[in-house]
């Protein structure tokens, strides 16, 4: 299962949830796996970001998850993340 998704959120706060809500979402049609790895990078290279309150973050997150039967077998993780001007 590939997933690929954009955020823009006013902060890290809101990006986070932002990118929770994709994953939620994903989970609900979905194979059953475990999504807080994914989950707990993007949080991560979010936070790894500087805190800017006049600046957007902007932030695309996409991967791969193979099911073997029942169990992950193959998982990739993409993610870029950015500080830009609220238009």
């Amino acid at each position: 299962m590939n997933y690929s998704f954009p955020i823009r959120a006013a902060t890290k706060d809101e990006a986070k949830t932002a990118i929770a809500a994709e994953f939620d979402e994903i989970t609900a049609t979905s194979a059953p796996a475990d999504w807080s790895a994914p989950q707990a990078a993007a949080d991560a290279l979010i936070d790894a970001l500087a805190d800017n309150a006049n600046l957007d973050v902007v932030a695309t997150v996409s991967g791969e998850i193979i099911f073997l039967g029942d169990t992950v077998h193959h998982v990739t993780f993409a993610f870029s993340g950015i500080l830009t001007d609220r238009d």
